[in-house]
């Protein structure tokens, strides 16, 4: 079943479920590295904004024969339900055009300038090498966060607060929340995971390779840009942009080559990573004497 049949019938078949109950529309959305995802928004009376289902996965698990068409529409509907007891704070979103309401929510994430070119034109955006911070507005649940807004122009020109205050409010958010770098057998001990689980070497269990993220995980990368945290480890580093949420440190005495970052970078993002989760295809490299980062050109 082709991708526009397969849409097609599973919003005939939400549509006849709900009846009259929730109105049942699909929209596009741009997201991270351009990708266009088709949203199902699924609505009840007197609500001013619904939760985003995207559709796009669920036809991989078609065509994988992971899941039947009845399955996909039972998790939807399941999806949503769900999603009406979270405790999400609807009031939240209302509120998302008035500065002060917000300005304690935004924080800055990176994402590639030349994987974006359509999705920058409508955000606002500052250059980072050949990379572009952007805002984002994060939402929360009664415990934690679960989703985010991106900050458009529109909205900023609503704020009335010019791009460098947006800026600086985003660091200082970011500095508050609380980024960190851990050795990184510390980080896969964590995860209940240890060399011999993963059948990985001693060398890649190095305890002089580091993870820098924020303590969700949600687009930790933009810990790069906090120069302080990199000066804690005391030496020059590669930054390996493993994706938007996190990177990887390598001290750079560790005799590794730039050349051989790169590919694990490259293998990385081919085989591990959604599309949008993408970040860059190179190494990066922080200076401990100048404490800047750097594009780390190969010998």
């Amino acid at each position: 079943m082709e991708y526009k049949e397969f849409k097609d019938e599973v919003l005939t078949r939400l549509v006849d479920y709900y009846g009259e109950d929730a109105s049942v529309t699909v929209s596009t959305t741009l997201k991270n590295n351009d990708i266009k995802l088709d949203g199902i928004h699924i609505c009840y009376e007197g609500e001013k904004v619904s939760p985003v289902i995207y559709l796009n996965p669920f036809y991989h698990r078609y065509l994988d024969d992971v899941q039947t068409i009845d399955e996909i529409v039972e998790d939807i509907i399941d999806t949503r339900k769900n999603a009406s007891q979270s405790g999400f704070d609807y009031d939240e979103i209302t509120s998302l055009d008035h500065w002060e309401a917000v300005k304690d929510k935004i924080f800055p994430i990176l994402l590639s300038t030349s994987m974006n070119e359509e999705l920058l034109q409508k955000l606002v955006s500052k250059k980072f090498l050949d990379l572009s911070i952007v805002y984002v507005i994060r939402l929360t649940s009664n415990s934690s966060d679960t989703g985010s807004v991106k900050i458009t122009h529109d909205l900023l020109k609503g704020y009335g607060v010019s791009e460098h205050a947006l800026y600086a409010q985003a660091m200082v958010n970011m500095d508050r929340e609380g980024y960190a770098i851990q050795d990184i057998a510390s980080v896969l001990r964590s995860m209940g995971l240890n060399s011999d689980s993963l059948d990985m070497d001693r060398d890649t269990m190095d305890p002089q390779m580091f993870v820098l993220s924020n303590k969700n995980k949600l687009y930790g990368a933009a810990g790069i840009l906090n120069n302080r945290l990199l000066r804690s480890i005391g030496k020059d580093l590669y930054i390996l942009p493993s994706s938007v949420h996190e990177t990887i440190l390598v001290p750079a005495d560790v005799g590794t080559s730039v050349e051989q970052l790169n590919q694990m970078i490259t293998e990385v993002n081919d085989t591990q990573l959604d599309p949008e989760e993408r970040l860059s295809d190179h190494a990066y490299y922080y200076d401990f004497k100048t404490n800047k980062v750097s594009i780390k050109a190969a010998a």
